[in-house]
C-alpha cells in the first residue's frame, strides 16, 4: 500500500522531483501510519492483495473482454431491423461467500451490455438479459469462477 500512496503522490503532483520524493515519503507514511491506527487496515492486508493480484489482474482482462464482446452483440442488435430480441429474467446462484466478491460479481454483469443485476439475496442473482443467448452459463462464468479463486486466497 505504501507503493501505491506514494505513486499516487507523483501522480498528483505530475512531476518528480528531490523535493516531491522526499515530501511524498512523509506523507505516505502518515497516511499509511493514520490507515493502520484509525482505520483498521494492516500490512497483512498488503500480503492479501499481492496474493490476489494475478487473479485480480485476470478478473480484469474477462471484464473487458466480456464488454468488448457483448458490445458487439448488443450493436448488431440495434443496427439489424430483423433481430428478434426475446429479453428475460434469469435467476442463479452463486457460491460466494463474501459480500465483497458477491457485489464484483453484480457489478461486472451489470456492466457487461445487455445484461442488469436487478437483485441478489444470499447468492441468488436475478438478472435481466436482453436475449436469452446471453443469460447462458451465468451460475458458472468465468467471473464465477475467478471470483471463488480469490476468495480463497484471501483466507
Amino acid at each position: 500500500m505504501p507503493v501505491v500512496l506514494f505513486t499516487l503522490w507523483v501522480i498528483f503532483n505530475a512531476k518528480l522531483n528531490l523535493e516531491i520524493a522526499v515530501t511524498g515519503i512523509f506523507v505516505t507514511a502518515f497516511v499509511y501510519r493514520f490507515m493502520c491506527k484509525y482505520m483498521g487496515y494492516h500490512y497483512r492486508m498488503d500480503m492479501q492483495i499481492l496474493r490476489t493480484l494475478p487473479a485480480t489482474l485476470r478478473y480484469i482482462a474477462v471484464l473487458v473482454w466480456q464488454v468488448l464482446v457483448s458490445n458487439m452483440e448488443v450493436s448488431r442488435f440495434v443496427l439489424q431491423n430483423r433481430v428478434d430480441i426475446k429479453p428475460q429474467f434469469v435467476f442463479f446462484k452463486a457460491d460466494l461467500k463474501t459480500d465483497t466478491a458477491r457485489v464484483i460479481l453484480a457489478h461486472s454483469i451489470t456492466l457487461t451490455p445487455g445484461t442488469i443485476t436487478v437483485s441478489e439475496d444470499d447468492g441468488v442473482f436475478g438478472v435481466h438479459c436482453l436475449n436469452s443467448h446471453m443469460a447462458e452459463g451465468m451460475d458458472n462464468s468465468d467471473f464465477v469462477t475467478i471470483l471463488k479463486e480469490m476468495e480463497a486466497k484471501m483466507q
